[in-house]
């Protein structure tokens, strides 16, 4: 059943063939990621209009807000990789994905900064 690929070592993206396959990877990956993380930020940015319809609290629409924030550096992490990926020329653009990784200081970095906004505007929540 098996053809024994398994394992054998993946081959190394060499050729400028392969390498250009990867970066559309990217350039594809970038910006999907951030039409999706733009629909989440419209959608809230929606609620957020229709506050009073929807009667948030005041804490609610604080929450809404960190949201719209929060999807925002998401999606503009998803166009930074696509634009690392696309414009520079080799072997600078194979450094997309990197751009993803500093989501990993970003994100508790405005989680720390909203939690520190939320404790003196609502007290503990």
């Amino acid at each position: 059943m098996s053809d024994n690929r398994g394992s054998q070592p993946v081959p190394a993206m060499t050729t400028p063939e392969d390498r250009r396959h990867g970066t559309t990877l990217f350039v594809i990956y970038g910006i999907g990621f951030s039409l999706l993380c733009a629909v989440i930020l419209l959608l809230n940015l929606h609620a957020l209009r229709c506050a009073s319809e929807l009667e948030l609290s005041p804490f609610e629409r604080f929450e809404t807000r960190a949201e719209i924030g929060a999807w925002s550096i998401l999606g503009g992490t998803g166009v930074l990789s696509a634009l690392i990926a696309g414009l520079p020329p080799p072997p600078w653009n194979a450094q997309a994905g990197w751009a993803y990784f500093s989501l990993a200081f970003v994100m508790p970095g405005y989680q720390v900064i909203m939690n520190k906004r939320r404790m003196a505007r609502f007290g503990a929540v």
